[in-house]
């Protein structure tokens, strides 16, 4: 797991926390906020805060936030490729 996110990595988290897109890329995945928060070993209520604007999580949280978003994206992504 990478430890550190780009510049262009994190203003894509906070975009993603911003306009609600963390929440839907979760739920199309068809992931809880416990099952998320477990395994990226967190409170339930630390990643709802990060999903309602609340804080924005840092450092080794961040990064694994980022990856695990951005990969369910990217399978979301080739889904729908294989539909269209």
């Amino acid at each position: 797991m990478r430890t550190r996110l780009s510049s262009s990595q994190i203003l894509e988290l906070r975009d993603w926390l911003a306009t609600g897109r963390a929440v839907e890329i979760r739920s199309r995945a068809g992931l809880s906020r416990s099952a998320i928060a477990r395994d990226l070993g967190v409170a339930d209520s630390a990643l709802w805060r990060w999903e309602h604007g609340q804080r924005i999580p840092t450092g080794l949280y961040a990064a694994a936030y980022y990856g695990l978003l951005s990969r369910l994206a990217a399978r979301d992504e080739e889904d729908e490729a294989v539909l269209a």
